[in-house]
């Protein structure tokens, strides 16, 4: 965690070490300033038109402008997605604070959007439309024709010569059906990595599973409803714990269907429940 931290620091996208570092070896001060300014121009000209903008750095620092721009977005996203995770799980009340969210994301967006055709002085605003309508579509045609296969994650308890997979049930959870080919993982803080396979057998049936099971470390009081299932060629490295993750497929979509069904589709069929 301290070596993520370090490489974080130093990267110069956002005003830390990294971005201190850059700016005294290349001798430019407000490197990051600049460098979005003449960003936000040449998108400016891009999408609304209007004169070739005058830049106040060489052509490259535009790339570290776009970088230093989208950077804070992918940390929006990453918060978003903990976010979810985490108000789902307080019913209709979490997921309309989760579309509150998801709503003041898109209007800061649009927003800056907006500041943008302000401050540069571009003009042709329809043009702005038809160019921001044109990416949509690319996109969502994109996304649309992507193929997404679904996954349920639970975790596999090995006892003896015997593996169950318990996948915890609650709303806007997947659950696995019999006979699919699933992977077991090792439980990590940071990251997982493979330690097996296997093919889910009949269901043992639902009841309570510890808590614990589904994260890194033991010790934690509680138990959830859960859902097992009896594991069938089971295959793991030796030496791997007993206990640990599952990932199964649990359906094939689009892409774009299950962006929709996660961020707007669940939580919305969720927070209309409180009302009637």
């Amino acid at each position: 965690m301290t070596a993520i931290t370090g490489v974080l620091n130093l990267l110069p996208f956002i005003r830390l070490d990294g971005y201190i570092a850059l700016m005294a070896w290349v001798n430019i001060p407000n490197l990051r300033d600049k460098s979005m300014a003449d960003c936000r121009a040449v998108i400016s000209w891009m999408i609304f038109g209007g004169r070739r903008p005058q830049r106040r750095l060489p052509d490259g620092w535009v790339v570290f402008g776009a970088f230093c721009m989208l950077y804070p977005w992918v940390l929006v996203i990453n918060l978003l997605i903990v976010a979810r995770s985490a108000l789902m799980a307080y019913g209709p009340i979490g997921a309309m604070s989760w579309l509150s969210l998801l709503g003041c994301a898109i209007g800061y967006a649009a927003f800056q959007l907006a500041r943008m055709y302000r401050t540069t002085g571009a003009r042709n605003l329809l043009r702005g439309f038809a160019t921001v309508i044109a990416l949509a579509a690319v996109c969502l045609a994109f996304a649309q024709a992507r193929p997404y296969t679904e996954k349920a994650y639970g975790a596999y308890v090995t006892s003896g010569r015997r593996t169950d997979a318990v996948f915890p049930r609650a709303p806007g959870l997947l659950q696995p059906s019999g006979g699919v080919s699933v992977q077991l993982m090792s439980a990590g803080i940071l990251g997982n990595r493979p330690v097996g396979s296997a093919t889910t057998g009949p269901v043992v049936g639902p009841g309570k599973a510890p808590l614990e099971l589904f994260l890194p470390f033991e010790g934690v009081p509680g138990k959830v409803d859960a859902r097992t299932y009896r594991l069938e060629y089971t295959v793991l490295s030796e030496g791997v714990p007993d206990r640990g993750l599952v990932v199964a497929p649990a359906g094939r979509t689009t892409l774009l269907a299950y962006l929709t069904k996660v961020a707007v589709g669940e939580p919305w069929h969720l927070m209309t429940e409180w009302f009637r």
